[in-house]
């Protein structure tokens, strides 16, 4: 009776364990994939220069695809001072380390914000990035971006095509 507890334990683990190892991964990639379906359609780069101010123009409905590089390992994140957004809302988060061409990481991080446009809405708004410690107030800020975004009808394009 003991032996044929033991090979019935040993069954369910075994079973548990391969249905967990076959969908893992599809979990996994099936929460990578949310974003990738959003219609990105302008995507701004931030980098080290001291670019302070961007705008641009998207419809409703489409999405601004924004990437902010910071340093790793400083404890400073970047984060949306105006979470109280009218026109936009925010669909993703993402900090991931960038990886150079040697393969080695370290140094560079990288954040990525999707803000999509509300349906049925028209303006313009700012969103103010700001590169700070989680725990300081946001006027201890190392750095502010302030992307200015304009959501019309028609296509989407840079501001700097306006």
């Amino acid at each position: 009776m003991r032996i044929w507890k033991r090979i019935q334990w040993g069954l369910m683990i075994g079973i548990c364990g391969v249905v967990m190892w076959v969908a893992a991964p599809t979990t996994a990639a099936a929460e990578g994939m949310a974003y990738r379906e959003l219609p990105v359609g302008v995507t701004v780069r931030i980098d080290e220069r001291d670019t302070t101010t961007v705008g641009v123009e998207i419809t409703p409905g489409e999405c601004l695809r924004v990437e902010l590089l910071a340093a790793g390992g400083t404890g400073y994140d970047w984060v949306i001072d105006n979470t109280a957004l009218q026109l936009l809302e925010v669909k993703y988060h993402t900090e991931a380390p960038v990886m150079h061409a040697n393969g080695l990481t370290g140094g560079p991080v990288r954040t990525v914000f999707i803000l999509q446009a509300k349906e049925g809405v028209r303006g313009k708004e700012t969103v103010v990035f700001s590169l700070r410690r989680p725990w300081e107030p946001a006027g201890m800020a190392a750095k502010h971006v302030y992307c200015d975004v304009r959501v019309r009808n028609g296509a989407s394009m840079p501001a700097a095509a306006m």
